[in-house]
């Protein structure tokens, strides 16, 4: 069995999120949750890898 499709990753922030109200949107707020542990994952990874 092979894959025939490429997985896509969602790279921006979701465009429903309020700051001002982070609870309006329960969806939206876990998904900007998901998306700064995602960039603080991979700043990490990024870290160490150039710092060995």
């Amino acid at each position: 069995m092979v894959r025939k499709a490429n997985v896509v990753f969602d790279e921006s922030p979701p465009d429903d999120f309020d700051p001002s109200y982070p609870y309006k949107e329960p969806i939206a707020m876990l998904e900007i949750r998901e998306y700064i542990v995602r960039v603080k994952w991979i700043d990490i990874e990024t870290a160490e890898i150039f710092n060995g």
